[in-house]
This record gives structure tokens, sequence and C-alpha cells, in this order.
């Protein structure tokens, strides 16, 4: 394949790491940003509310990866947020698929960022696979959503959805969120603490976008660990890691519904998330469980 790859949201925690494991493997990489820039990893500007972008951009790429997209828990979910996540990804993944569409371009395969909560937020013990039905809540509608948008590209465009569970970095993001109460000594686990979350490591994303490019796999694949943890179980992990003891009880489920709102059904729920069918395409993750994502 042609070694030059576009990446929307590169200058992210996500887009950051895969540019740099794409440069070590020898690919051209260039973004799209809220501003041009020069450089080894040129950035081209485009504007997902103007709906306008640099068509340069896209010259010679052969793979165009999508990871635009407001943080979920950036912000309350009030009326004005929803609709910013909602045009951070729908908007974005326009942008791009009618540009695939309707201009010349020499793109074979498009990736497309998606995420765990399209099935819901529901504590059950039922694994989730790729084929089961999305759930009903509002993060469900909006990965359904988005997808729909990535769906709309030209039956000549190699399609990748690719559902991210949360990502684990010692750059920031999550960890670094969950890490702050524990080193202040007033870690805890949330609500029961036994709500999944479905983690992944952010190396093995990076890894898991790059076989699916390689070996031209098409469809949609969840990015989770094979092992999810509870919130407790992670609150505890982080602990260890950074030799802090949980000295306080757990944060009532009553006090997070007051304080994030709508927002809280994503912290106090989770659903089991299977990893098996990117394993079954000969994938194999280098940190499978928390332990070896944590380094403990």
């Amino acid at each position: 394949m042609n070694r030059r790859i576009l990446i929307a949201g590169g200058s992210g925690l996500i887009g950051t790491r895969l540019t740099e494991l794409l440069t070590q493997k020898g690919y051209q990489v260039r973004h799209l940003g809220r501003t041009s820039r020069d450089g080894p990893i040129p950035t081209f500007e485009w504007d997902i509310h103007k709906q306008t972008m640099d068509e340069r951009a896209f010259e010679g790429v052969s793979a165009v990866i999508n990871l635009a997209g407001a943080n979920i828990s950036g912000h309350r979910w009030t009326k004005a947020y929803k609709k910013e996540l909602a045009t951070s990804r729908i908007g974005s993944t326009n942008l791009i698929v009618n540009f695939l569409n309707n201009e010349p371009n020499t793109v074979t395969s498009f990736l497309s960022g998606s995420a765990v909560g399209y099935y819901g937020m529901e504590n059950t013990s039922h694994w989730f696979v790729e084929t089961d039905p999305p759930g009903a809540d509002f993060l469900a509608q909006l990965v359904v959503d988005w997808e729909k948008a990535a769906m709309q590209v030209k039956s000549s465009v190699n399609l990748t959805r690719i559902r991210t569970g949360i990502v684990f970095s010692d750059r920031g993001g999550a960890l670094e969120e969950m890490s702050k109460p524990i080193k202040l000594f007033v870690g805890s686990p949330l609500g029961s603490g036994k709500q999944i979350t479905d983690w992944i490591h952010i190396d093995d994303h990076c890894r898991i976008v790059i076989h699916i490019l390689e070996n031209n796999l098409a469809g949609v694949f969840n990015a989770v660990a094979p092992e999810p943890a509870t919130n407790e179980e992670i609150t505890k992990a982080l602990a260890k890691k950074l030799h802090r003891p949980l000295l306080i009880p757990n944060v009532p489920a009553f006090a997070l519904k007051i304080i994030l709102g709508e927002m809280s059904n994503a912290v106090l729920n989770g659903a089991l998330v299977s990893s098996k069918k990117i394993e079954s395409t000969g994938f194999k993750f280098e940190y499978p469980t928390l332990a070896k994502a944590l380094g403990i």
C-alpha cells in the first residue's frame, strides 16, 4: 500500500502516539487540524463547523484515520455540550466522507473512530460482540449516528469502524484523571465499584489500527483489552502503583449523579465488551492485563 497516511485529530493523545508508531514503521504521516503547520508532520487546516478544509491534505494519501471528537468526560452534558460531542464526531466524519465521495483522490482505506458506548451502559454479565444491537442511551445513539455517517463512504473505499474503550496512557487522559484523587490521598471507588471499565493500553490501540491497515481489514472491531476490570480493581491497582492507601469509603452514586448529571451513567455503569474478533485476525495484545498495562 501507499505509505502516506492522513490522521484527523492527530494532535490528541491517541493521534500523537499513533503518529510516532507509524513514523517508526516508515509511513509518511500528515494531520488535519485547526491550524496549518509545516514540519516533519505537516498539518492541514480544517473547520468542522464550517465544513471546510485544505484539500491538499489528501494528495497521495492511501488511508485516512479519523480520531476527531470532543472529550466525552470533559464537560457536564448540557444541551450545548451534547451538540458539540455530536458535531465534533459526526461533522468531522461527514466532511471526510463528502470529500472521499465527491472529489478525485487516492484513498483506498478509511478507519473511522467509534466507541464501546455503542452497546449502552448496562451492568450485565453479557459479553458484547460487534454484531450485537446498540443500546438506547445518549452515548449509544451518538455512536450509532457517528457510525452511520462513516458508512456513507463509497463502496470502493475499505471502511473500518473501531469501537474503542477507555484508553490508558502514562502521558495523560483517563489514567491521569483517575490518579489525581489517589495522589491526594482521597481516592476511592465510584458508586458500587463493581461497574465494568473496558480499557485498552494506548500502544495496543495504535497497534490494532496499524494491524487493520496492513492487513486490509474491513468491518467493525472492538478495541478493548481481553480482560476488562471493575472500577474498584482499577482504583486499587492505581493506588498500588502510586504507593498510596485507599482510606475513605466509596463515592456514593447519588453524589455523582448530583455532580455529573446525566454523565454519571457512563461512570456508574459499564458493559462487558469482547476483544475476540480482532484477536481472531491474528492480533496479539502486548498489554492484555491491568497489571501489565500499569506496570505493577
